[in-house]
């Protein structure tokens, strides 16, 4: 009786540990969960946070709104069968000047630094004709001769996230979060989506 008894005991322990472990591994933008089916993630966006979602981009789900006090685009990338989301670029606002989009990603990255740790791949470089200072960087980047671009790779107090950030040669700051166990749902959907066509 008392093997039953503590059986019993142990299943709520057990669950609730499970239920810990995976709302845990749960990503965040301003402290609304990345995780889920596309309508759910953005319904929680447009009354959490009261973005709209606006014209898509490439297939890919657009919301508008404020991220704290800035404007920002979320772009939503969902897995082709299911539609659960497993990645969110951040696009901030576009700058005119390269000077000023490097001062805002370079004081943005030092936020990230104290929640993430330093980035495990840290890009800068421009190849001649161009140079940093040179007026013509964002050119350079779309013509891949140049980069400004951190990834801070497998955090391991993190197991569920891909950090990525990035200046764009459209002029906007990027910044994505990856869910690693979504990811390889679109991978695996993709295959099948590929597969089908054959």
């Amino acid at each position: 009786m008392s093997t039953f008894n503590s059986r019993k005991m142990k299943l709520p322990l057990l669950l609730f540990f499970i239920w810990y472990v995976s709302s845990s591994n749960a990503q965040r933008i301003a402290m609304v969960d990345i995780e889920g089916h596309r309508d759910s993630f953005i319904e929680r966006f447009e009354t959490k946070l009261g973005f709209q979602r606006i014209e898509d981009e490439n297939k890919h789900a657009v919301l508008r709104g404020q991220l704290n006090g800035e404007s920002a685009d979320l772009i939503v990338y969902e897995t082709p069968l299911t539609h659960r989301v497993y990645k969110v670029e951040v696009r901030f606002d576009a700058f005119k000047k390269w000077k000023k989009a490097k001062a805002y990603f370079l004081n943005k990255e030092t936020s990230l630094k104290k929640k993430y740790g330093e980035p495990a791949v840290v890009i800068e470089f421009f190849e001649k004709p161009y140079c940093d200072g040179g007026g013509n960087e964002f050119e350079a980047i779309i013509k891949g001769k140049g980069k400004y671009y951190r990834d801070w790779g497998d955090m391991p107090y993190i197991q569920n996230l891909f950090l990525q950030y990035w200046i764009g040669g459209d002029q906007h700051v990027y910044l994505s979060f990856t869910l690693k166990d979504e990811l390889m749902k679109f991978e695996e959907e993709q295959k099948l989506t590929e597969n089908s066509l054959f």
